[in-house]
């Protein structure tokens, strides 16, 4: 495949002003790293670098991110379901293997436990709409709390 030199020329650009912001004193959130990370791993498959090693810094800085900021938020968009993603995601296109980040099992983990946290609380939820059916049913009407309940059910199946 033939590189095109404006197609390179522009991706080093957008390289160079990413990175000059990424290592400036701007507040990034950790989706926006996640995004960097991604764009240099690409940009590195681009060049046929076979050595990713630049991007290891960055994702410790993300790991560095989730401690500073509170690793409980488990969300994709800013939080270790996100990180996970992106790790399996370079695990997938062969930029790094899964041994290479020792804490993948403890991120694994932490988000099952999340999920099983959720799953109790709507649990929770599903008894105490129980107790209050009567009230429920005046305030929603019998079909609404049906369907509520079946969805609620269905997310803890």
């Amino acid at each position: 495949m033939r590189h095109n030199l404006q197609t390179n020329t522009l991706l080093t650009a957008i390289n160079k002003e990413l990175s000059k912001y990424y290592t400036g004193n701007q507040v990034w959130t950790l989706n926006y790293k996640i995004g960097f990370v991604l764009f240099l791993a690409y940009f590195n498959i681009y060049q046929r670098k076979k050595d990713h090693r630049n991007i290891f810094p960055l994702i410790e800085d993300c790991l560095t991110h989730l401690n500073d900021h509170g690793s409980s938020d488990t969300s994709l968009f800013n939080g270790l379901a996100g990180l996970g993603w992106m790790l399996q995601h370079l695990n997938n296109i062969g930029v790094l293997n899964r041994g290479d980040i020792e804490s993948m099992h403890e991120i694994d983990e932490f988000i099952l436990n999340d999920l099983k946290h959720e799953t109790e609380r709507i649990k929770s939820l599903i008894c105490s709409m129980d107790s209050w059916e009567k009230e429920l049913i005046s305030w929603l009407g019998k079909e609404i709390l049906q369907l509520i309940r079946r969805w609620l059910t269905f997310l803890t199946d």
